[in-house]
């Protein structure tokens, strides 16, 4: 019978490291998106910026051009 509890206990931290594990690598899944979608807003915003000074320059050289 001793062993027989030997084994549930076993059983039961097995069960606890793999929860462990699970909960430390949904931890980590969810540092990456949201690292994902800063570098996704900084990425738009570049993109945003970058439309604007484009749309200034041509304005700026169709004023030249009158």
């Amino acid at each position: 019978m001793s062993f027989s509890n030997n084994d549930n206990s076993n059983t039961g931290n097995i069960a606890n490291v793999e929860h462990f594990q699970m909960e430390r690598e949904l931890q980590n899944l969810t540092l990456q998106n949201t690292m994902q979608k800063e570098f996704i807003d900084k990425i738009k915003q570049q993109l945003q910026e970058t439309e604007t000074e484009l749309q200034k320059s041509r304005h700026d050289y169709y004023e030249i051009l009158q």
